[in-house]
C-alpha cells in the first residue's frame, strides 16, 4: 500500500520543515510512505489567506499523486489546505488531519481541547471545526507560549513545561482528550506520557493528529473506503485558468 503526504505548504530546498525520515517511524508493515510538497503557494499556511493561496496547488499535487500510485493521501496540514479540491480532483481516499483527528477525538473521549502554537491558529481551527460541524464537546484551545518552537528556538524543557500548563488548563475546562494542533507536535505524545505522572493525568488521552491520519487513510484503504464522488465530483470538463504560469486549467474527467 503507498500513502502519499502531501505537506500544505511550497518546497523551499533550503529550509524544508518536512523530510521523509520524520515520518519513516509511522511506516507500519505494509505500507510504503512517500512525500510531496505543494506545487506552489506560501511556504507556510497558517492563515486563510495562505490556505487559499495554496489549495489550488495541494490539488494538483494530489493529482500526481494518484498518476504516481498513491493509493490514498494524507494532507500535512492542521487547516487541512485544499482537502475539498483534493477530493474533488482524485479518486483516492484524500484525509485531513483536523478532520481525522477531531471527529476520533470526539469517538473516543467526551470533552476535547486542542492545544496550538498561537491564539491565531486556535482561532482559525476553530472557524475550520465549525465548517465541519465538529464543535460538539469542543472546550476550547490553549496556546503555548514558546513559538516557534518547531524550529528549534526554544529549549525542550520550556516547550514540555509549556505544553504541561497548556493540558493543565484544558483539564480545568473539562477536556479529557487532548488533540495537538499541528504537525509540529509530532511525536509529543509519547513524550507528554512519559512526563505526565501525576495521578490526576491517568487516562488522559492525546490525540497525535499526523500519525493518526496516516494510520487512518491505511484503514480506509484496506477497506476500500474513499470519498463520495457523487458529493466531491470531479467536473466532466476542464475550465481555463488565467493567472497561474502552473495550471493553464482545472481538473475534468474528460480534461
Amino acid at each position: 500500500m503507498k500513502i502519499r503526504i502531501i505537506f500544505g505548504g511550497a518546497n523551499r530546498p533550503e529550509h524544508q520543515f518536512r523530510v521523509l525520515e520524520d515520518l519513516l517511524p509511522y511506516e507500519d508493515a505494509g505500507v510504503s510512505l512517500s512525500l510531496s510538497y505543494n506545487i506552489f503557494g506560501p511556504a507556510h499556511v497558517q492563515t486563510d489567506i495562505e490556505h487559499s493561496l495554496g489549495r489550488a496547488g495541494m490539488a494538483s499535487a494530489a493529482i500526481a499523486a494518484e498518476q504516481e500510485g498513491a493509493d490514498a493521501i494524507v494532507i500535512e496540514s492542521m487547516g487541512d489546505t485544499g482537502l475539498l479540491e483534493c477530493r474533488e480532483a482524485v479518486n483516492i481516499p484524500v484525509v485531513g488531519m483536523t478532520d481525522s483527528s477531531v471527529r476520533v477525538a470526539q469517538m473516543l473521549g467526551r470533552n476535547f481541547g486542542i492545544i496550538t502554537a498561537g491564539k491565531w491558529h486556535g482561532y482559525s481551527l476553530e472557524r475550520i471545526m465549525r465548517s465541519y460541524g465538529l464543535l460538539q464537546n469542543y472546550v476550547g484551545f490553549e496556546a503555548l507560549n514558546v513559538q516557534p518552537f518547531f524550529e528549534g528556538s526554544e529549549s525542550q524543557a520550556a516547550v514540555h513545561k509549556s505544553m504541561i500548563s497548556a493540558i493543565d488548563e484544558l483539564m480545568a475546562k473539562g477536556a479529557d482528550t487532548i488533540v495537538f494542533g499541528g504537525s509540529y507536535f509530532i511525536g509529543k505524545e509519547g513524550e507528554m506520557a512519559a512526563l505526565l505522572k501525576d495521578a490526576k493525568y491517568k487516562d488522559l488521552l492525546f490525540v497525535d493528529p499526523l500519525p493518526l491520519a496516516i494510520r487512518f487513510a491505511r484503514m480506509l484503504v484496506d477497506a476500500k473506503l474513499s470519498q463520495n464522488k457523487r458529493i466531491y465530483m470531479t467536473p466532466t470538463a476542464a475550465t481555463p485558468v488565467v493567472g497561474f504560469p502552473l495550471i493553464t486549467s482545472t481538473p475534468g474527467a474528460r480534461s
